[in-house]
């Protein structure tokens, strides 16, 4: 009796690790079917099931922290900006009164 879990449960990993959260969740069900077409004995069975449960139960948080660290990287990036831009404001402001105030001899 050959078991074929990681090539019957590669390919839907790979592809919830390609889509998202979303993705991940949506696969769970069609993946327990194909190890239960590919596999005979309900403990092999069983085992591939708490294997699989737990690496996308693993995979959700970490592309939740993905996202998230990606949205702080926008909103650091985008604060950056407007100090930025800011600064240059202020220094074309202190330029121009510096400009006003000097007064010819």
């Amino acid at each position: 009796m050959e078991y074929e879990w990681s090539l019957g449960g590669a390919p839907f990993i790979v592809a919830a690790e390609a889509s998202g959260v979303a993705s991940c969740l949506r696969l769970l069900v069609p993946s327990t079917i194909l190890l239960f077409c590919c596999l005979d004995t309900w403990t092999a069975l069983r085992s591939s099931i708490i294997v699989q449960a737990t690496v996308e139960a693993l995979f959700i948080p970490f592309a939740l922290s993905s996202i998230t660290h990606c949205i702080l990287v926008i909103f650091w990036m985008l604060l950056g900006m407007v100090f930025h831009a800011r600064m240059i404001d202020v220094a074309d402001f202190n330029h121009n009164i510096m400009a006003c105030s000097i007064i010819p001899l």
